[in-house]
């Protein structure tokens, strides 16, 4: 009898365990609401502004938005960035464990791409693009990230370098 009882004890807490997980289930918060709303849900698809993921300690590690994806190491830093840049295309960054921009491909302002390398500090070193005439052209940037030599072709298609000083300014072309 004894034995019976224990059981219809253990039957009856888990009776109200599971009445107040439904009860606390059909209650929910204004959030998960308005993430259940039908008109949110169409075609097995979800539509959200921004999605993140974060992990078990609650810090970012990928977030979406209408502007691009991006992934972030165990600091909280970017690793990875994908996004979509003022000429309305797509732009690839990639950043090194401090969070600074290593190397980047976008387009520029003459609908062409563009690799940019950046130095430990996140200053620009080197550019490979192309320039409005539809050639290329290579740029060098000193430590400070200011253009000391470039690399590029005249409107007749000559070959043109230039050589500029510690701050920038152009001090000599080679034609």
């Amino acid at each position: 009898m004894k034995k019976k009882l224990e059981r219809l004890m253990y039957m009856g807490l888990g009776a109200v365990i599971a009445v107040g997980g439904y009860f606390f289930g059909t209650f929910h918060s204004d959030q998960v609401d308005a993430q259940l709303q039908t008109d949110n849900v169409e075609y097995n698809e979800i539509s959200c502004r921004k999605l993140t993921l974060v992990d078990e300690k609650g810090q970012t590690k990928i977030k979406l938005d209408g502007d691009g994806i991006a992934i972030y190491n165990k600091d909280g830093k970017p690793v990875v960035m994908i996004a979509q840049t003022p000429y309305s295309s797509g732009a690839i960054a990639i950043y090194n464990k401090d969070g600074k921009p290593v190397v980047m491909i976008a387009p520029n302002e003459v609908d062409s791409g563009a690799i940019v390398t950046y130095n430990k500090d996140g200053k620009g070193a080197t550019k490979i693009a192309t320039t409005p005439d539809g050639s290329g052209a290579i740029e060098l940037y000193n430590r400070d990230g200011k253009m000391v030599t470039n690399m590029t072709t005249t409107e007749t298609g000559d070959g043109v370098i230039g050589i500029f000083n510690k701050d920038g300014k152009k001090v000599r072309t080679i034609h």
